[in-house]
């Protein structure tokens, strides 16, 4: 049974951030190759997930699929024709095992947006305002540092 996260928290911590990961490597949810490292300022995991955006001033969730994510944005497919430079909230659910989770809420800004899938949804850029992942939403900060010292070890 999964029990509901605050404040970006893991609610059970039955195995170690590094058994989680190896978990979903092995779930398929995590593609070692193909952990994104380009020009960007950070790197982008591949992560199989759900995020629910609302637009600010609006009270409607919309369902999103996150393809990848760093601690400075994320990558997703939408149905919704989202505008560059459109604020954002952005509340996400990751699953580390079958028991344990990573939720927690970020604010963001539509980067860019483009029409995909024979004009079936469009694919997004976003990034996360102010760098404040690390600040708000420390498990996740630490998750995906953990997954980047896992592909990428220094």
């Amino acid at each position: 049974m999964k029990k509901q996260l605050s404040q970006g928290r893991i609610v059970k911590r039955s195995e170690s951030l590094r058994t989680s990961v190896e978990a979903a490597l092995e779930k398929g949810d995590i593609i070692e190759a193909e952990v994104q490292q380009s020009t960007r300022r950070c790197l982008r995991i591949p992560i199989v997930s759900v995020a629910h955006l609302t637009s600010q001033g609006f009270l409607i969730k919309t369902k999103v699929f996150v393809r990848d994510l760093s601690i400075d944005g994320m990558g997703g497919y939408t149905i919704v024709p989202y505008q560059k430079g459109e604020r954002l909230l952005v509340e996400l659910k990751i699953a580390l095992s079958d028991h344990d989770m990573i939720q927690g809420a970020l604010q963001g800004r539509i980067r860019w947006s483009t029409l995909v899938d024979n004009g079936k949804r469009f694919a997004f850029g976003l990034e996360f305002e102010n760098r404040e992942m690390e600040r708000h939403q420390p498990c996740l900060y630490r998750y995906l540092k953990e997954l980047e010292a896992m592909f990428y070890p220094i």
